[in-house]
């Protein structure tokens, strides 16, 4: 129980400080497609989810690094998640 309220703390985490992150690097950027809050946090769903439709992209180097990170570390905590409802389906199928 703690360990799945530990991965949504820290997927919540990565959304907040993922955001505010990409904003303030991409926001000062005038070729840059991620202007406001509800872009950064847009863009940060379709990157961890690995839907990455292209519509809003880091257009700076630092902005592609946090980018990177924010590849790495989600798909994880997704994949951890997924790993913990799957194990809490096929337990109470075994009972």
């Amino acid at each position: 129980g703690s360990a799945l309220l530990t991965i949504f703390l820290m997927i919540i985490l990565l959304l907040e400080f993922a955001g505010i992150a990409i904003l303030f690097l991409e926001g000062k950027s005038p070729d840059s497609n991620i202007k406001t809050p509800s872009d950064a946090i847009w863009w940060i769903i379709v990157t961890v989810t690995t839907v990455g439709y292209g519509d809003r992209f880091p257009v700076t180097n630092p902005g592609r690094i946090i980018g990177v990170l924010v590849m790495a570390v989600g798909i994880r905590l997704v994949g951890t998640l997924t790993e913990f409802l799957a194990n809490a389906f096929l337990t109470n199928k075994k009972k």
